[in-house]
């Protein structure tokens, strides 16, 4: 399965949580056998271009980016 975890980071004081929680989910999917890919700054159109099973969005807050909420 073709998964990307898009970390989405707006302010520096919860980047180093966010990047624990990506790094630990990429360790464990890959585990499992996965293909992953992990990106700060996804586009919308990345989907289009890699075909990805899943995505998963890791966000600190709500609302979501316009770019997150594409990409969901």
């Amino acid at each position: 399965m073709k998964i990307l975890i898009q970390a989405s980071v707006q302010n520096k004081c919860s980047l180093m949580n966010i990047e624990k929680q990506c790094s630990l989910l990429q360790t464990e999917l890959q585990k499992q056998g996965h293909d992953i890919s992990s990106s700060s700054n996804s586009h919308p159109l990345r989907l289009l271009v890699n075909k990805y099973d899943l995505v998963h969005i890791l966000s600190e807050q709500l609302p979501l980016t316009w770019e997150n909420f594409l990409l969901a």
